[in-house]
C-alpha cells in the first residue's frame, strides 16, 4: 500500500520498484528517470552507463538521459541485473 502523504513521484518510484521486485527476470527492470521536467520509465534493458555527480544520479539510456531517484550507485546497481551490468568502474586520483 503506498503512503497518501507522499508525492506523485515517490508514489510512482514506489510502484516502480515493487513491480521491479516481483519481476522473474531481472533484466525487465524498468527504472524511473526523470528528463526534462518529464517522468520516464525506462528498461533497464536500453541503459548504456549511469554516473554520479554531486550526489545526483545521471542514467543514460538508448532514447533517454536523465536524473534517476536512486540515492547510490549501490541502490542503482541492485535493481538492475548482475549478467547484464558490469558494475562499477572508476578512476583513482
Amino acid at each position: 500500500m503506498l503512503e497518501a502523504n507522499s508525492s506523485p513521484a515517490e508514489r510512482l518510484e514506489t510502484l516502480v520498484s515493487q513491480l521491479g521486485t516481483a519481476a522473474k527476470a531481472p533484466q525487465h527492470v524498468k527504472l524511473l528517470v526523470k528528463s526534462q521536467q518529464r517522468l520516464l520509465l525506462v528498461d533497464s534493458a536500453d541503459i548504456a552507463f549511469a554516473a554520479i555527480a554531486d550526489g545526483l544520479i545521471t542514467v543514460v539510456a538508448r532514447e533517454a538521459e536523465g536524473s534517476s531517484n536512486y540515492r547510490t550507485l549501490e541502490e542503482l546497481q541492485a535493481a538492475l541485473d548482475s549478467d547484464v551490468f558490469c558494475g562499477r568502474t572508476g578512476r583513482s586520483w
